[in-house]
């Protein structure tokens, strides 16, 4: 049998009364098997100011609070989705990728129990190198620079993707690279 893949995009806008607006590059469900998250892909292409990592957590936060009455409602908080909020560097000088994932740290006394705790919120960042040729890169950080590259013309990217990459791009792809421009 087959790895069913199921995705499904989601309104990018979350909006809280008394706390306002935040727009999301990309959200959307996944579904693997028995694994089921929200995932949001944001993209940064300037260097914002210091604030950025705050700035993460905020839209991590927002991600689980959202969930509320989408996912779940009352108190039923153990069907609260795991979020991933992958960020992509795209001003970095060096490939690298973190991930920062909430730890709980016994200050005092015996609780082994609380070991046992998972939260729902990881915040994956991705730098990128989009100054540096992507020759003698890992796959998928030379992947990541032929998708959005904004020096490669969209049939040199997909020349790449194909050649370098392995992907196969089929047409429906192609209109959709187009409208990245």
């Amino acid at each position: 049998m087959g790895l069913l893949i199921r995705t499904s995009q989601l309104n990018t806008e979350l909006a809280e009364i008394n706390v306002g607006v935040i727009y999301l590059d990309l959200l959307f469900e996944l579904h693997v098997r028995d694994f089921h998250a929200w995932i949001n892909l944001e993209i940064q292409r300037n260097k914002p100011d210091d604030l950025i990592y705050t700035r993460m957590e905020f839209y991590a936060s927002r991600l689980i609070s959202s969930q509320k009455n989408r996912v779940f409602t009352g108190t039923d908080y153990h069907q609260i989705m795991d979020v991933y909020s992958i960020w992509l560097l795209l001003y970095e000088d060096s490939d690298y990728i973190t991930v920062s994932p909430r730890k709980t740290e016994i200050l005092f006394g015996k609780a082994d129990h609380i070991n046992d705790v998972k939260y729902r919120s990881n915040i994956i960042n991705v730098g990128v190198d989009m100054k540096t040729n992507p020759v003698d890169r890992n796959p998928f950080f030379k992947m990541i620079y032929y998708l959005l590259s904004e020096t490669m013309e969209p049939a040199e990217k997909i020349r790449k993707l194909d050649e370098e990459c392995g992907f196969q791009i089929n047409k429906s792809c192609i209109e959709r690279m187009k409208n990245m421009e």
